[in-house]
């Protein structure tokens, strides 16, 4: 069993999402198989993803349908709203807010582990820096997401991962879409 299959099993998540869309990527049959098991995960996300508010609300709807396809219930969605491209600088005031509204979310829902993006643009590094800080101050495990294989989901939460990247619009060829559900885009036998 994976670390990442054994983290589902018995710790509650909470799943830091850089950009809407993301959480779906990258941990969408994680985030579906913990909703199957009853222990859903907190998942952030936290930029609203577009430059003008018509975007930035057509993709909180879309969110919020990909999250009801993965079987997260609305409560368990948070949408942090910060604009995209526009990450706080670490140690800035924003970004120490940030984290702490990170840290009740986890105290408040009794998560055990965050699985966070790694580093990359401006906002993922952010992202990636507000969960080390995070992990530090709560002394809970941390992975990231969106490097490497992803995790192969049994195939009930591979089935609503396809309905979550649907919700988004996302659907690429049958090959393209293997790669968001299987390790390496090897059909699964």
């Amino acid at each position: 069993m994976s670390k990442v299959a054994a983290l589902v099993e018995c710790e509650n998540l909470l799943v830091l999402a850089t950009h809407p869309g993301e959480e779906v990527l990258h941990c969408g049959g994680l985030i579906a198989q913990a909703c199957l098991r009853g222990r859903p995960p907190v998942v952030a996300v936290m930029t609203d993803g577009g430059r003008d508010t018509a975007l930035a609300e057509a993709r909180a709807r879309r969110a919020r349908a990909a999250a009801a396809a993965l079987g997260l219930p609305a409560g368990r969605l948070f949408l942090l709203g910060l604009h995209y491209g526009t990450a706080p600088a670490m140690g800035s005031e924003l970004f120490r807010g940030l984290v702490a509204g990170l840290h009740f979310l986890m105290w408040s829902r009794d998560c055990g582990v965050i699985l966070a993006p790694a580093s990359g643009d401006a906002d993922a590094d952010c992202a990636a820096a507000a969960a080390r800080c995070l992990a530090e101050d709560s002394a809970v495990a941390l992975c990231q997401h969106g490097t490497g294989a992803p995790w192969l989901a049994p195939p009930p939460a591979q089935a609503a991962k396809r309905a979550a990247l649907a919700a988004y619009g996302m659907q690429p060829a049958a090959e393209a879409a293997e790669q968001y559900l299987r390790p390496h885009g090897r059909p699964h036998r």
